[in-house]
């Protein structure tokens, strides 16, 4: 087996995946909007793509290791002159540490068109809130208990279970979270909470029920 064809397969692969689930990133909504409504991609979530992220980046690093050991006298030919000697003037040096400079200090400091850039992966994720019948209350709000939700947003608790019962939502305790009693019920923390919102204190729903 070569371990040069192994390292460029490897790495070729892991470029793929962590290609793929970049973009995933991008396109995704943000982490409690996704959670929120229980967002999936090929059977997968946000956080999943984000292992698989990270996991492949820590692949494609240590081959890429590898990579430059194999290649490390090829590597410093491009740094010689016609003389064979390195030069720090080689314009492939220079033009490749001046795009690689230009874009970290763009993601940075986010001047154009890279603030073009962050603001259309902005207009994406916000694309995600537009027609949503219920927000999050508060951040990772699928995370608290039912009990704990309706006292945060002051909802009443007894009509918020009357009407998931009347939804056909079971509710085995008031201390399971939101997230927890979607998965039971293969809905998501949104649609619950949709349900229960109308009934806090002092609505006129809630004060006719």
């Amino acid at each position: 087996m070569s371990l040069r064809r192994l390292t460029s397969l490897v790495m070729l692969f892991s470029f793929i995946i962590m290609s793929f689930s970049g973009i995933v990133l991008f396109l995704v909504p943000w982490g409690d909007i996704a959670d929120w409504i229980n967002w999936r991609f090929l059977g997968l979530n946000k956080l999943q793509y984000e292992k698989l992220h990270v996991a492949f980046m820590v692949v494609f690093v240590a081959f890429g290791i590898i990579h430059i050991y194999l290649n490390w006298k090829s590597i410093l030919n491009y740094l010689k002159n016609k003389k064979g000697k390195i030069s720090f003037k080689k314009s492939e040096l220079i033009v490749s540490l001046g795009i690689i400079t230009l874009f970290f200090i763009g993601s940075i400091y986010t001047f154009q068109p890279f603030k073009s850039y962050f603001d259309f992966e902005v207009r994406i994720k916000s694309i995600w809130l537009k027609g949503m019948e219920s927000q999050p209350p508060y951040s990772h709000a699928e995370e608290s208990s039912l009990k704990v939700l309706c006292k945060k947003t002051s909802i009443d608790l007894t009509k918020a279970l009357e009407a998931l019962k009347k939804e056909g939502i079971r509710v085995d305790s008031i201390d399971e979270s939101l997230k927890e009693i979607a998965l039971h019920n293969n809905t998501t923390p949104a649609e619950i909470h949709a349900i229960i919102k109308p009934f806090k204190e002092g609505s006129n729903k809630g004060a006719k029920q």
